[in-house]
């Protein structure tokens, strides 16, 4: 009886361990699958695991039901009508669902001379037959757009290499089972064949195996959408190259050089996207763990709150030199503190002893209010030191830029004038024993400065910010959070109404877009959340990890190509309407400069 006993046991731990392997090969995701038809050298690559099912899991996120509202489409019914007669309305991925395309990779297998050897491919489901009814279409529309290219058909051990080549170009692309690959280079592909086809049987030499990409993808999500991964140590120095040389500028390359490589991958989960950066790189400073002490600060009405460390340079940069054009604003303001930082001989020592590294970011919009209300703040550490700087900052001003000096329950407060009727923000330092913060005007400031002496925090009570930032590991070098319906909710309190007005002088606009159909802002903020980010360093490297309604990647991403887009649509000039068969009128002649004293006499 106790043999069988011992037998029945081992039979369910042998049955567990079996259980908990397989279970571990169907979590894990297909990446091996892609890495080890790669090589070891490869430079960065792309990796998509299941396209169909991304799609359904996107079709489930909160900001795709937000698309979908009937509201929303109602009122982008007009502007989407033009792209819909253009023939642009159709779903470019709906092209690939017959294909079920599993393991779709984009990679950059070598970087020389700026020439970059590419290879891509998938795996997808049926014959090769049916694969070509869709990959067909895609050599179709090639030979469209490049009628001059030539075409032809080489073999390779069992398998048919397909080319189209015009001059410098070449597109090689073949079939291997239920894959699909294709390439740049020709050689290129045949190596991808070969590892496809196991007649390599050197797997350390593949992406696999090589040890920086496994040191970062340990430290990505089992199951994600999307990841990307690039070993950036081997091409900085091409970067450094191209950089101006300076003393700053050498301090940020010697920083970068120290990352070795980056991996990111993008995961759906219950409706919210979530992602994680990991840059593998030394520890740059250990100056403790964040410890978040500015929330305090935060109130009710708070829709931003961000708190990590300052990034200073070892030595204070040296005042550059300014023409007469360039001694306004900001960049001469701070010229002007450089400088008088420098002339009292305060170094970046001081600055550290008087101050501490972690710094908290605040972002405030009653509900009345017009503008947001941002404040910054710092640690104070050596008050006297800390008066000394203030100080010194607050005298490198112009005649018209002069601060104010107060005290009101031993803190010191200096503030300026607002900067423009228009604008009613009117900058403010307050400096305690405890904390240095810049606030929008004095009322902002004191009303802060008082609540940091309260203990508590509204925003940190609140459940919302609670179970944001739960969604994220504990954060030990910054935090980031970010409430979304809060923030649109009073943006559209205060831009509804200027909508409504420029639509009255600009008529033109409703050919565009009928504004009195704008959705009400319940009709967004239900479909909203917030979004936060976390910070940490990880063993060998600083690990960025993000949830929220939206991904942090694209989004990025989207900012700067409309940034961009904006930068350049500003720096156009505007085109001349000019009417068929009218020539346009000649420009007023330059109007001579007035002479100078000198040129007078």
């Amino acid at each position: 009886m106790r043999r069988f006993t011992l037998l029945l046991l081992a039979g369910a731990v042998a049955a567990f361990a079996v259980w908990f392997v397989m279970r571990g090969k169907l979590a894990k995701p297909s990446s091996s699958a892609v890495t080890s038809l790669l090589p070891g050298d490869t430079v960065a690559f792309i990796h998509l695991p299941d396209l169909n099912g991304s799609r359904a899991k996107w079709h489930k996120t909160e900001i795709y039901k937000l698309w979908r509202e009937p509201a929303l489409q109602e009122f982008l019914q007009r502007p989407l009508s033009k792209y819909s007669a253009a023939g642009t309305s159709r779903d470019p991925l709906e092209e690939l669902e017959p294909l079920e395309m599993k393991d779709a990779f984009l990679a950059i297998t070598s970087w020389e001379n700026n020439h970059l050897k590419m290879l891509g491919g998938f795996r997808f489901k049926g014959s090769a037959e049916e694969a070509e009814k869709v990959i067909g279409k895609w050599r179709t529309r090639m030979q469209q757009n490049a009628p001059s290219a030539q075409g032809e058909t080489i073999p390779y051990q069992q398998h048919s290499i397909d080319l189209m080549r015009q001059d410098a170009v070449t597109v090689a692309t073949a079939y291997d089972g239920h894959w699909f690959f294709a390439a740049n280079d020709v050689a290129a592909l045949q190596a991808l064949l070969d590892r496809a086809d196991e007649r390599v049987k050197d797997p350390g030499s593949t992406l696999a195996q090589e040890e920086s990409f496994t040191a970062a993808f340990q430290h990505m999500p089992l199951n994600y959408a999307a990841f990307a991964y690039a070993r950036v140590d081997r091409y900085l120095d091409r970067l450094s190259k191209a950089v101006p040389n300076s003393a700053s500028a050498g301090e940020q390359l010697g920083m970068l050089r120290q990352v070795r490589s980056v991996a990111a991958a993008s995961s759906i989960d219950n409706g919210r996207f979530r992602d994680v950066l990991f840059l593998a790189m030394p520890k740059r400073q250990d100056v403790g763990d964040l410890t978040r002490s500015s929330l305090s600060l935060a109130t009710s009405d708070s829709f931003l709150y961000s708190a990590g460390f300052l990034k200073l340079p070892s030595e204070l940069p040296a005042a550059a030199a300014t023409s007469p054009a360039e001694r306004t604003g900001l960049p001469a303001m701070f010229h002007r503190a450089i400088a008088a930082l420098a002339s009292t001989g305060v170094t970046m020592q001081d600055w550290n002893s008087a101050f501490g590294p972690e710094f908290g970011i605040i972002g405030n919009w009653a509900e009345n209010a017009r503008l947001p209300a941002f404040s910054v703040s710092l640690p104070v550490k050596d008050l006297a030191k800390a008066k000394t700087i203030i100080r010194a900052l607050t005298a490198a001003t112009r005649e018209d830029e002069t601060w104010t000096r107060s005290e009101k329950d031993s803190v010191t407060y200096f503030s300026r004038p607002p900067v423009s009727p228009m604008v009613p923000v009117a900058p403010t330092l307050a400096l305690s024993d405890r904390l240095l913060l810049l606030g929008q005007d004095p009322a902002a400031a004191e009303d802060a400065v008082r609540r940091s002496t309260a203990g508590h925090s509204a925003l940190a009570e609140s459940n919302t910010y609670k179970g944001a930032a739960r969604l994220v590991a504990p954060p030990k070098h910054a935090f980031t959070y970010l409430d979304m319906p809060l923030l649109y909710t009073r943006l559209d309190a205060a831009v509804r109404p200027m909508l409504v007005m420029a639509a009255a002088f600009m008529p033109r606009i409703g050919e565009t877009v009928d504004l009195s159909k704008l959705p009400n802002a319940e009709v967004i903020t239900k479909h909203l959340g917030s979004v936060v980010v976390s910070q940490s360093y990880d063993t060998d490297g600083y690990m960025t990890e993000s949830a929220g309604p939206i991904s942090l990647y694209p989004a990025v991403i989207g900012i700067g190509v409309a940034t961009g887009a904006s930068s350049t649509l500003f720096r156009s000039p505007p085109a001349r309407n000019l009417q068929p068969g009218r020539s346009p009128a000649p420009a007023a002649p330059p109007v001579p400069p007035s002479p100078t004293p000198d040129e007078a006499r």
